[in-house]
């Protein structure tokens, strides 16, 4: 008797502290997802700088930047709505 008590005590500290693991384990992977780099999100940030001589006449309703990136070796893109053509980058419509 004395046999499966201990036995018993044994298996539920095992269940128990295998319990708290994987509840260790999820918080600790939910906490990580928001700290990751390149997690995608719903909204994105837009970057602008204008010297204070410029003038912007902004002709079109809307823009689709789409996707596309800023090619390899360049410090910026620049994306010509007017005649929708792109240099120093990459980008989709």
């Amino acid at each position: 008797m004395k046999d499966n008590n201990l036995v018993l005590t044994i298996a539920f500290i095992a269940v128990a502290i295998s319990l708290i693991s994987a509840g260790i384990t999820y918080f600790s992977i939910a906490n990580l997802v928001t700290q990751l780099s390149g997690y995608a999100t719903s909204v994105g940030e837009a970057n602008l700088t204008v010297a204070s001589s410029a003038n912007i006449n902004f002709t079109t309703f809307v823009i689709d930047w789409s996707t596309g990136q800023v090619n390899l070796g360049e410090t910026h893109a620049i994306l010509n709505t007017a005649d929708g053509t792109v240099t120093n980058g990459n980008w989709t419509a």
